[in-house]
């Protein structure tokens, strides 16, 4: 939920200020350098992403992401310029909640935004069982799509700041209760992953 809780505290702090038509140069100026350095970061994150890697910590990229888009909200309700091409840009992220509220309520478009709510704010659930010091074996599971199985990353610390994460490692349809790993040599891991009914041993290679 950490997601939804930094963009509600940001869109209701967006709201109360524009309400209140607040006005602040100087908070407007220090903002416009957060958001802009916000958004170097959560650009680099993407980026990260797409070539699987992350910052260090569940989440981290989307605290960054969050955080970015919460700053324009804010940004927005406090900038006085009309027309502009920097009010159109943060307008964007003012108009997430009025977007996403019309797509609900237009029959054709529910479902798409259904899935891209799902996708934009929730954080899924995340645990992390710890290997060694270089890797993890991670599980995450999303409840509201009523995902019944959760899906197994390994997780490789690296260059300090970032992981490494590669998906489905394995691919066992169960709920797990318990997972012990153990390093077993220089590119096997060994788990052991405990249900209420079965126990499933397995191995994964690493590089």
């Amino acid at each position: 939920m950490i997601t939804i809780t930094i963009l509600s505290f940001c869109f209701l702090a967006a709201v109360s200020m524009k309400i209140k038509h607040y006005q602040d140069r100087s908070l407007t100026e220090v903002l416009w350098y957060i958001h802009l350095f916000l958004g170097i970061i959560s650009a680099l994150c993407v980026i990260l992403f797409f070539n699987g890697y992350v910052l260090r910590g569940i989440y981290t990229g989307r605290v960054f992401l969050s955080l970015y888009a919460g700053s324009g909200m804010i940004l927005y309700s406090l900038s006085t310029e009309k027309g502009t091409a920097r009010k159109a840009y943060l307008a964007m992220f003012y108009s997430i909640p009025f977007i996403l509220l019309g797509g609900l309520l237009l029959p054709p478009l529910r479902l798409f935004t259904v899935v891209a709510s799902i996708w934009l704010l929730v954080d899924g659930e995340f645990k992390r069982y710890p290997i060694d010091n270089d890797y993890t074996l991670q599980t995450c599971s999303t409840a509201v799509i009523n995902a019944r199985y959760p899906t197994y990353s390994l997780v490789q610390g690296k260059y300090w700041l970032f992981e490494k994460v590669t998906d489905d490692v394995i691919a066992p349809y169960l709920m797990p209760s318990d997972i012990k790993t153990k390093r077993i040599n220089a590119d096997s891991i060994q788990l052991h992953i405990y249900t209420d009914q079965q126990q499933l041993d397995t191995v994964i290679v690493v590089e």
